[in-house]
């Protein structure tokens, strides 16, 4: 009796185990995260030219171990894809080709891409209207007349001659000279530049910028140039101009006679054109070229004109032409937003005149 009870009871141990462990895979398995995938958009409707090729662009989202697509229906011998299959983790953009045979006639397709994932599937419906030609219609923005530069200067903005400064333990005769700046965009740096005639060189010349000593050392008669950064420069500045102590001959005073005294500003900066344009949805989405023709009325330097779009550059060389005459800068495959930015500017030293400057843009109606 007891051997037999020890066998049942040893049974219901292992039945219990087995059942346990069923739990627990059924859990684990349970648990684990299924895949999904996001397409964008739903559906594709298309205009084709026959005998020509177009692309759709597919984004995809979510987590996969395999992806495969299939092309289905009417479009289904024309379809090439970019990308196939492949695992998915996250975004990913696919481009769905379609090349139309010569031979197809004129008229509306119809069909599907399938995509399969992990014993899922999702179906992308597509229609496709096959044309005989294209047909081209055109925008047009006007930008007129403006010149570019990019400049490099340099402007004396106060000035004081013939005077003497002097120090002893007695007396005390210093010099300001007081300097405004009203530019200040185009600052680069500036300088302070002096020329002394004469001197006893019994002690320093103390030369301060706005209340700070940048120069102190015991000279003689010469020039001296001391640079002032750009950040130390106000619209209201004060140079001032001291004698230093003439040492154990307190009798004596240190003398400076100054011949010059200029305070320096170099500017420098570019003058650029910055125009903007807006188009419609279907002109951005259906645009097949664009051209910038515009007169070159004169040029100084030999830097290039540089033109932007949306912060592509698209242009960057000197145009090859006469004065007066025309010049054509072909866009390519720009990207278009709704609302677009187009920049002219040029290189160091510098300059464009430009006359009748247009925008022509191209897209297709079918």
């Amino acid at each position: 009796m007891k051997k037999s009870q020890a066998k049942m009871d040893e049974f219901a141990f292992i039945l219990l185990a087995g059942l346990l462990f069923i739990i627990i895979l059924t859990v684990a398995w349970s648990s684990l995260p299924k895949p999904f995938i996001e397409i964008s958009p739903e559906f594709l409707s298309l205009v084709a030219v026959r005998g020509s090729k177009t692309d759709a662009v597919l984004l995809f989202n979510g987590s996969a171990n395999n992806v495969t697509l299939r092309a289905k229906g009417d479009i289904a011998n024309w379809v090439k894809f970019s990308k196939n299959n492949f695992p998915l983790a996250g975004e990913l953009e696919l481009t769905v080709s379609f090349i139309i045979p010569t031979s197809v006639k004129i008229g509306t397709y119809s069909g599907s891409i399938e995509i399969e994932f992990d014993s899922e599937k999702k179906t992308i419906p597509v229609t496709l209207e096959v044309v005989e030609k294209e047909a081209l219609s055109y925008t047009t923005f006007r930008f007129g007349d403006f010149s570019v530069s990019y400049f490099s200067k340099k402007e004396k903005v106060a000035s004081k001659t013939d005077f003497e400064i002097s120090k002893g333990y007695f007396s005390n005769y210093p010099s300001t000279l007081v300097a405004v700046v009203e530019d200040f965009e185009n600052i680069k740096s500036g300088r302070i530049s002096l020329v002394i005639g004469e001197t006893n060189s019994e002690g320093n010349l103390v030369i301060s910028f706005n209340g700070k000593t940048i120069f102190n050392e015991k000279v003689k008669e010469g020039k001296i140039e001391l640079p002032i950064e750009k950040d130390e420069i106000k619209s209201s500045n004060i140079i001032k101009l001291e004698a230093g102590l003439p040492g154990w001959k307190f009798w004596m005073s240190t003398v400076y006679r100054i011949k010059e005294l200029n305070f320096e500003i170099e500017y420098e900066g570019i003058n650029f054109k910055e125009s903007t344009f807006s188009l419609k949805q279907y002109e951005m989405e259906n645009y097949k070229w664009g051209r910038i023709t515009f007169q070159l009325k004169n040029r100084t330097g030999t830097g290039n004109l540089i033109i932007k779009l949306n912060d592509e550059e698209i242009y960057n060389s000197v145009p090859n032409v006469p004065l007066g005459w025309y010049f054509d800068v072909d866009l390519g495959n720009a990207k278009l937003n709704r609302t677009n930015k187009l920049v002219f500017s040029t290189q160091k030293d510098s300059t464009y005149e430009l006359a009748n400057t247009v925008l022509v843009l191209a897209y297709s109606t079918y």
